[in-house]
């Protein structure tokens, strides 16, 4: 039985709100017609909520930082050379 004070169903949970939230958004802006003033507040907050929603996950340990890749890459081929000496 998963517990609420689980991290993995706390995060799991808080997505699936925001997944939600983002349908919901979404199917509002299919239905409102074209070039509506209404439309252009969806369509500013539907890409406001994606960009914010993304923002976390590239900002986490999986970030494209060149200057974070080239130390780990550093650190694998370190590695590589020390397993190399061993054997």
């Amino acid at each position: 039985m998963p517990s609420a004070q689980d991290p993995f169903y706390v995060v799991k949970e808080e997505i699936q709100e925001s997944i939600d939230k983002l349908q919901s958004t979404f199917h509002q802006w299919e239905r409102i017609p074209s070039d509506t003033r209404e439309q252009l507040h969806l369509t500013k907050e539907l890409i406001f909520f994606i960009r914010s929603s993304l923002k976390p996950t590239l900002t986490d340990g999986t970030s494209r930082d060149e200057k974070n890749n080239s130390n780990n890459n550093m650190e694998v081929e370190s590695n590589l050379e020390g397993d190399l000496e061993e054997n």
